[in-house]
C-alpha cells in the first residue's frame, strides 16, 4: 500500500510488492549471517539465501534474540498439547520453523 492507505493497483502495487521480498530477502540474510557465524543453529536457511552477506554484531544479536523467542514460543506452544498442531505463520517469508520443528520431531523419536 502507499502512503495514503489506500491500494496500489498497476506499477504502484509491483512496487509495495518489491518491498516486501526486499524485507524478506534482508531477514533471510540476517539470519543466514548469524547461523553461519554461530548466533543461532539453523541448517536450512542457506538453501534460501543466494549471495550470503557478513551482518554487523549488533544485527545478528537481534537475530539471535528474535529467532530464539520465536522458536521457543513455537516449541512451548507445540509442546502444550498432547495432539497434533497446526501453525499458520502468515507474512513469514523465508522462515524455516516448520523444517527446524520437523527435524526436532524426527531427532524425537529417534531417541524413542
Amino acid at each position: 500500500m502507499n502512503s495514503d492507505a489506500t491500494p496500489s493497483f498497476g506499477a504502484a502495487a509491483k512496487d509495495d510488492d518489491h518491498v516486501v521480498q526486499d524485507t524478506s530477502n534482508d531477514a533471510a540474510i540476517s539470519r543466514e549471517s548469524a547461523s553461519r557465524l554461530g548466533y543461532i543453529h539453523d541448517p536450512f536457511i542457506k538453501h534460501f539465501v543466494r549471495h550470503p552477506q557478513r551482518r554487523a554484531p549488533l544485527i545478528n544479536r537481534g537475530t539471535f534474540a528474535r529467532f530464539h523467542g520465536v522458536q521457543s514460543t513455537l516449541h512451548r506452544f507445540i509442546a502444550s498439547s498432547p495432539t497434533n498442531n497446526q501453525v499458520v505463520v502468515l507474512g513469514s517469508g523465508f522462515d524455516t520453523s516448520y523444517f527446524l520443528q520437523a527435524a526436532r520431531g524426527k531427532e524425537q523419536q529417534q531417541q524413542q
